[in-house]
């Protein structure tokens, strides 16, 4: 074998093979690519498909011209048929990738119900890369309330796997990630990001990628003036409803209990602290005479007979007094009463 046709199989023949490969996923990335930008760029969701449909449809009927050029026939279709034949294409992949849905890409039929909720230009995504991938796997579209109950989430409302309120389409949906090799995993999150699409990992009730169509931003504003304009909806015996009452009646005792105690700690304070016996209250007690063995002494308020005190230990028993004798103050008989003093008075009289 010659050196120069060695080169040739080493290097063309992959660079031949990648060109081919290129050609034919040409198409798909056109019609994708170009319905994500459309919508992106503010069309609606099937205005959008159309441009995506438009632009395939050029890059076929290129495709179409080369063939018919290639085969050097005398006899060449015209260009108004090739057209059609670009429009028919596209239209027949279209329905066929919006509206059905292989079993074997589906976890189970009930879910596969809910592909007609899903977003078209997502739809249109995910179906034309289980083409080359038949093993995906999708697990998760369309939910409510009821599913995060069952799955032991909270309700997220912000969700996209609920239905969104201005296009009444589901935004995300779920495909496996388990029983896959790792380079499928990768080669299809890289490829949902090339399409427009943003992917998230994540293991919330199982393993598995999130693939959602991002919610533009006139969408945010008119979701919420929808929401503005929508009127609050009262549920009964709801769950938030129920934790709203626990929460009043618990913050109720929790009051009263407080109440209580201070009413207690005042009590105990006013039983402390009486009147006579606050401690910037006190009056300072006289002290009391010193008693005096055989002095009489009655108690403080009372009237009955004055009773004499015994006498004490060490001092003498003091005397009563006799008649005529004036009492002290300090209770000791004086001496000098009924005596006089001085020079007995002479008394004269006149004849």
């Amino acid at each position: 074998m010659r050196f120069t046709t060695l080169l040739k199989w080493l290097f063309l023949t992959p660079l031949g093979l990648a060109g081919l490969v290129m050609l034919i996923l040409l198409p798909f990335i056109v019609l994708i690519k170009g319905a994500t930008l459309a919508y992106f760029g503010g069309m609606s969701p099937f205005a959008s498909l159309a441009t995506g449909t438009f632009a395939v449809s050029v890059v076929l009927v290129i495709y179409l011209i080369a063939i018919d050029k290639g085969f050097n026939r005398r006899r060449h279709l015209r260009f108004n048929t090739k057209l059609w034949i670009a429009v028919i294409v596209v239209f027949v992949f279209n329905g066929y990738a919006l509206f059905v849905l292989n079993k074997e890409n589906v976890k189970d039929q009930q879910i596969a119900k809910e592909y007609n909720d899903v977003h078209p230009i997502l739809r249109l995504g995910v179906r034309i890369w289980s083409l080359f991938d038949p093993s995906l796997v999708i697990t998760d579209m369309s939910r409510s309330a009821q599913d995060y109950r069952r799955m032991r989430l909270r309700t997220n409302r912000r969700s996209l796997h609920i239905e969104q309120l201005h296009d009444r389409y589901v935004h995300a949906i779920d495909l496996r990630t388990t029983g896959r090799t790792e380079f499928r995993n990768w080669t299809t999150n890289v490829v949902m990001v090339m399409m427009g699409f943003k992917t998230l990992r994540h293991v919330g009730t199982a393993d598995h990628l999130h693939v959602e169509l991002p919610l533009r931003r006139k969408d945010k504003l008119e979701i919420a003036a929808l929401l503005r304009k929508q009127p609050r909806r009262v549920v009964k015996n709801s769950r938030r409803k129920r934790l709203r009452a626990r929460r009043a009646r618990l913050a109720r005792e929790k009051r009263l209990m407080r109440r209580r105690l201070a009413q207690n700690r005042r009590e105990a304070l006013r039983k402390r602290h009486a009147p006579g016996k606050l401690p910037g209250k006190q009056t300072a007690q006289q002290p009391a005479p010193p008693r005096q063995a055989g002095v009489a002494t009655a108690p403080a308020g009372s009237t009955g007979p004055v009773l004499a005190a015994p006498p004490v230990r060490g001092q003498p028993a003091a005397q009563p007094p006799r008649p005529g004798q004036v009492k002290l103050s300090d209770g000791s008989p004086d001496s000098t009463a009924g005596t006089t003093t001085g020079t007995p008075m002479e008394t004269t009289g006149t004849n």
